[in-house]
């Protein structure tokens, strides 16, 4: 069920980048709030599936080449031995605040999917 929950994000991931799947699709804190609410009164499975495929997701997000996500300190730490030595301090100051930028370009898309979900 790890596995195959895996392979699920990882396909939303790739048709999210390949435009197959839709950023209105997305939910952020209020989608999962009545995600939880639902899960809850299903029952207590229900709840514990969900509670692991949010971890699951979060755990693969997390592993996404962002700069600031550890996905990403892996990605420079492979670049930085592929060039020989670190990066300055200011480039990776620069590289660090892209995907700052990044992870807040994509709070504000799930947080607008949800205002818009909420009151539309």
């Amino acid at each position: 069920t790890t596995w195959s929950s895996v392979g699920k994000v990882i396909s939303v991931v790739r048709g999210l980048f390949t435009r197959d799947i839709a950023m209105s699709n997305l939910g952020g804190p209020i989608a999962i709030g009545r995600a939880s609410v639902d899960a809850a009164r299903s029952g207590l499975e229900s709840l514990l599936y969900l509670i692991a495929f949010l971890s699951i997701n979060i755990a693969v997000l997390n592993l996404l080449p962002i700069p600031i996500l550890d996905g990403g300190q892996i990605l420079m730490n492979v670049l930085e031995s592929a060039k020989g030595r670190p990066f300055s301090a200011r480039t990776r100051e620069y590289i660090l605040r892209a995907g700052l930028g990044a992870i807040a370009l994509l709070f504000v898309v799930v947080m607008w999917n949800d205002i818009k979900r909420l009151f539309g």
